[in-house]
């Protein structure tokens, strides 16, 4: 788990709608992937006014066996604002402030405790997920803000899990959370220092695949409002959208798929081409063009990072 460079460039663009203040938590010790004078290089190229550390700071890396060149979180988001920096973690290996085991509900001590939570590359390796997010909710304060990075795909066993946005969008979108903001990165896993592909993700709308020989993984924002009174388990919003659709057009509210006679022609024509023998691209361009399965236009390249 850790901070790469990418990731602070990430940090540095949602500075201005997602500031980190007040007292932050992390999940693990997390690990940043650049000495502190490259920290302050990367947030300088995105204009972010930085906060000056105390003189006597100990800025150097927590990490047992890491490069002594590289700083620390708890620097890191000093700098960007928080007043105070805590660590949990499920063992004092790494010298937690917290130790907590996210697979049990937390205590009420933690409850309404932290202004932002932070967590890159922890909810993959924790197998009681629904329990996690929960406790995420219970110990945020109202207003609080959210900061989750997590693998997408080509992560295999890297942990227990690999997340669609989905989870993220649909779980907080049911408790009480807005203002979300979303990005996926496409990288080296090999050397986590070079510079990766950026996307901004738009929001949940469809289902597509990214084919790459990279690992995908996102990082993902958001503020929650009104502390639910109970945590909401959510149906997927995909479904709950074909849903919606499949009433309306019964109702005759919005025109069937197939409305026009030239469309349902051409598509009885190709079907009388065995699917088994089917080259993918008929289908992808006749059929897939606006369908929850054709949503490339989801994702929006911002460059690399």
């Amino acid at each position: 788990m850790g901070i790469l460079p990418r990731s602070l460039h990430l940090l540095a663009v949602e500075q201005v709608n997602h500031p980190i203040k007040g007292d932050v938590i992390t999940f693990g010790q997390q690990k940043v992937y650049a000495p502190l004078e490259d920290v302050r290089r990367i947030f300088a190229q995105h204009s972010v006014q930085l906060h000056d550390l105390p003189a006597d700071f100990d800025a150097s890396t927590k990490i047992p066996g890491d490069d002594p060149s590289h700083t620390n979180a708890h620097a890191v988001l000093k700098m960007l604002g928080a007043d105070n920096v805590y660590v949990a973690d499920v063992s004092d290996y790494e010298n937690p402030d917290f130790v907590l085991d996210l697979n049990e509900p937390v205590g009420a001590k933690y409850e309404n405790r932290f202004d932002v939570i932070f967590d890159i590359g922890t909810l993959e390796h924790v197998f009681d997920v629904p329990t996690a997010l929960e406790s995420i909710v219970r110990m945020l304060k109202p207003g609080g803000c959210v900061i989750l990075g997590y693998p997408v795909s080509n992560f295999i066993d890297h942990g227990f899990y690999s997340f669609s946005p989905t989870l993220l969008f649909d779980f907080f979108a049911a408790n009480g959370f807005g203002d979300f903001s979303c990005y996926f990165t496409e990288g080296s896993c090999h050397n986590l220092y070079l510079k990766s592909k950026v996307y901004k993700y738009i929001g949940v709308e469809g289902q597509f695949p990214l084919i790459s020989p990279h690992p995908v993984d996102m990082l993902f924002w958001a503020r929650l409002g009104e502390k639910p009174a109970k945590i909401t388990k959510p149906m997927q919003s995909l479904f709950v959208q074909c849903w919606k659709k499949s009433q309306e057009r019964r109702s005759g509210q919005i025109a069937p798929r197939w409305s026009s006679g030239l469309k349902s022609l051409i598509r009885c024509a190709v079907e009388l081409i065995p699917a088994r023998i089917r080259p993918e691209i008929i289908d992808s361009t006749l059929f897939g063009r606006g369908t929850r399965f054709n949503k490339r236009d989801n994702l929006r390249y911002i460059g690399k990072f």
